[in-house]
C-alpha cells in the first residue's frame, strides 16, 4: 500500500505530539485526573504480537470508536497521529486515541513487529483520551519488562473462555497504563479543553478558594447557577462523592500540610480550613485515627530521624 505524505520540516519525530500543544487547559487539577483513573472502565477488544507486518500494511486518515496500543519490537515505518508524524523506533509505545485521525505504512520490506492491542476506555459515557490527554509516545526503558507484560496480555485474550480472564486482562493492562502514565512528564498529563473539563475544573478551583469561608450547598450551587438538589446529583456524578464530603476531605488534607509545615496554633489552622476548632478536631480524628497534635508530632518526629 503506498501512501503519500508531505513531510512538514520540524515535525519528524516529534516525541510528545499535540497532546502538549496549546490547545489543552493549562493548569490540570490533580483531584479531577485521579478520579478519572479510580473510575475509568476497561475493555479489551484484541491483544495480539505481529511477528512481520505486511509491506503494504496501512491506511490512510482512519478514525476508529476504539484506542489502539503500540509497542514498536523493530522494523521500519511511520505513523502520522493527528497531524503529528512519527518514526517509531524499536521500545517505543504508542497511544492512539479513539477518534484521532490516523494515517500509517510502512517504508521497506523491513516492516514492523509489534505488540498491540485495541481496547475501550470510557469514563462514563465518555472516551478517557478524549478528557485527558497524554503524549502519543513513550520510550521503554525496560523492554523485557515491557515484552512479558504483553505477551501476558495476549493469553488473557487467547484464554477469553476462562471466567478469570476479564480480571486478568484489567490487571495486567492496568499494569501497563500504569507505566505509560508514570513515564510521562506530569506537566504533560493534561485535561482536555472540553466543556465538561472545565466545569469540573472550576468547582473544584472555586472550593479550594473559599475553603476558609462558610460553603453551604446553596452558596455552591448558586455559584455555578444550578439548582441545589441537581448540583448534588451533578457533582457525584462527576467526582463520585457528595460536595459535603469533598470539601470536608479537602479541608482536613490542607490542615494536615499547615500542621507539618507551620507551627500555627490548632485554633488558627481550624480557622484557616473553615472549620470550628472542637468539630475540626473531632473529624480530623475521624479521617486519620489521630488528634491534629498527636498527627504533627508522630510525623515531626519522622522528619527529625530522617
Amino acid at each position: 500500500m503506498h501512501i503519500e505524505l508531505e513531510q512538514t520540516p520540524g515535525r519528524i519525530e516529534t516525541f510528545y505530539g499535540k497532546s502538549g500543544g496549546a490547545d489543552m487547559t493549562t493548569v490540570p487539577n490533580p483531584e479531577v485526573i485521579r478520579n478519572y483513573f479510580a473510575n475509568v472502565k476497561i475493555e479489551l477488544l484484541a491483544a495480539r504480537y505481529s511477528e512481520r507486518l505486511r509491506e503494504d500494511w496501512g491506511r490512510n486518515g482512519i478514525r476508529t470508536s476504539y484506542n489502539r496500543l503500540y509497542f514498536f519490537i523493530g522494523g521500519e515505518g511511520w505513523l502520522n497521529i493527528d497531524g503529528e508524524l512519527y518514526y517509531p523506533r524499536p521500545g517505543q509505545m504508542f497511544i492512539l486515541p479513539a477518534e484521532a485521525p490516523l494515517t500509517f505504512a510502512t517504508v521497506s520490506a523491513n516492516s514492523f513487529n509489534k505488540h498491540w492491542c485495541h481496547f475501550q476506555a470510557k469514563v462514563g459515557d465518555f472516551h478517557l483520551f478524549k478528557l485527558l490527554k497524554l503524549p502519543y509516545c513513550i520510550q521503554v526503558a525496560d523492554m523485557d519488562y515491557m515484552k512479558r507484560l504483553f505477551e501476558r496480555l495476549e493469553q488473557a485474550y487467547r484464554e477469553s473462555g476462562d471466567i478469570a480472564a476479564p480480571l486478568k486482562f484489567k490487571s495486567i493492562f492496568l499494569e501497563i497504563l500504569t507505566y505509560y502514565v508514570e513515564h510521562t512528564p506530569p506537566q504533560s498529563v493534561r485535561l482536555s479543553p472540553s466543556p465538561v473539563n472545565n466545569r469540573e475544573y472550576q468547582i473544584l478551583k472555586y472550593i479550594e478558594e473559599h475553603l476558609g469561608e462558610s460553603l453551604t450547598l446553596e452558596r455552591l450551587a448558586s455559584a455555578f447557577n444550578y439548582n441545589p438538589n441537581y448540583f448534588i446529583r451533578y457533582f457525584k456524578s462527576l467526582f463520585h462523592i457528595s460536595p459535603n464530603q469533598y470539601i470536608v476531605k479537602t479541608r482536613i488534607e490542607k490542615a494536615k500540610k499547615l500542621l507539618l509545615s507551620s507551627d500555627c496554633s490548632l485554633e488558627r489552622i481550624s480557622e484557616t480550613v473553615g472549620m470550628e476548632r472542637v468539630y475540626f478536631s473531632k473529624v480530623f480524628k475521624q479521617l486519620t485515627t489521630f488528634s491534629p497534635s498527636e498527627y504533627r508530632s508522630k510525623n515531626n518526629m519522622k522528619l527529625y530521624k530522617v
